[in-house]
């Protein structure tokens, strides 16, 4: 099927683009004819085995107890800070091309689409309004549909090192530090603990959380320490602010101009049809059981959430979230797969 190009009328801009998605949605939405039978009690095991099998996957990539060549920092009160005071122990050597400073930030919207960003500055010393902001943007895609933005968040730190690495490979500068603030609390205790439970968007057999490890062992080879510091989200951080905006457009891009084949062909946001494990690439089955399943429950977000909440009548009081409803999916494709034997 050929791409589809929404219509967005001009002067409508942004809010006629997501109308005409919702619309479509909305219509497929109302062919689904799935017994309800979810509980929450069903969806706390499902969460629970969700867990479970991310954190498998996890060993299987970066191999079981291998700990972060770097620091970690989740200080509430630094994480406060305005940017020209976070990084007053840092001029010195940016301004003599020492140290490397990143802002990251991912984004999802509810139609699947992800977006990631790296923001940095020419130099920390010029007036922090505008100007002099230099940034890499990830329109990740549609095919990670049911990937939260968690994982956005995890690919764009692991950019962040991506970006400095090439920059000591291309003899650019001789870094003795590179720095990464970043809003992901959640994902930043979880490397702080070496006990990551997000992977980032799966785009192939190379995770965002292998890349992420990989790059600050080789930047701590070289002598690089790398640091990963907490900020607190839309607050007092203008890096922060950048790379968000930043992230929310290469979402948004994704959203209002174009969506990939398989989002018409087989996505459930778009027809209400659940994709069986023929649907499965070839690269996630080569990866083994757990994969397949992850892949599936991604591919077929929110089928069963949807449901209970058109059987409920759409009320918002008794809608459970999309992240706890995904959970819901490995259930459905065993069943899915019984039917079919």
């Amino acid at each position: 099927m050929a791409k589809k190009e929404l219509n967005v009328d001009q002067g409508e801009g942004d809010e006629a683009g997501l109308n005409s998605i919702q619309k479509a949605r909305n219509r497929a939405l109302r062919t689904l004819n799935v017994t309800e039978f979810v509980t929450r009690e069903w969806l706390k095991e499902m969460q629970t085995a969700s867990k479970q099998r991310r954190a498998r996957i996890v060993q299987q990539t970066i191999g079981q107890n291998t700990a972060f060549a770097g620091t970690v920092y989740v200080d509430p009160c630094a994480a406060w800070q305005d940017d020209k005071t976070r990084i007053q122990d840092v001029l010195a050597r940016y301004h003599h091309k020492r140290a490397a400073v990143f802002w990251t930030d991912g984004s999802a919207s509810k139609y699947g689409m992800l977006g990631a960003a790296v923001v940095w500055r020419a130099t920390l010393e010029n007036t922090w309004k505008d100007g002099d902001w230099l940034e890499a943007s990830y329109a990740i895609g549609y095919q990670t549909r049911g990937a939260a933005a968690a994982d956005a968040e995890l690919f764009a730190i692991a950019a962040a090192l991506d970006i400095a690495q090439g920059w000591v490979q291309n003899d650019r500068t001789r870094f003795e530090l590179v720095r990464v603030y970043s809003d992901a609390s959640t994902q930043l205790h979880q490397i702080r603990k070496d006990a990551p439970r997000d992977f980032g968007p799966m785009l192939g057999p190379e995770l965002a959380v292998k890349a992420l490890y990989e790059r600050a062992q080789w930047l701590a080879d070289q002598g690089v320490k790398v640091e990963l510091h907490w900020v607190k989200g839309h607050k007092n951080s203008l890096g922060n602010k950048r790379a968000d905006t930043v992230a929310r457009m290469a979402t948004e891009q994704q959203t209002l101009v174009t969506l990939a084949d398989d989002a018409f062909d087989s996505g459930v946001a778009m027809t209400g049809k659940m994709v069986t494990e023929k649907g499965v690439p070839a690269w996630v089955k080569e990866q083994g059981p757990d994969w397949v399943d992850e892949w599936l429950w991604r591919a077929n977000r929110g089928f069963y959430g949807v449901q209970r909440k058109l059987n409920r009548g759409g009320a918002e009081e008794t809608w459970v979230g999309d992240e706890l409803l995904a959970q819901l999916e490995l259930e459905a494709v065993r069943l899915q797969r019984a039917m079919e034997l």
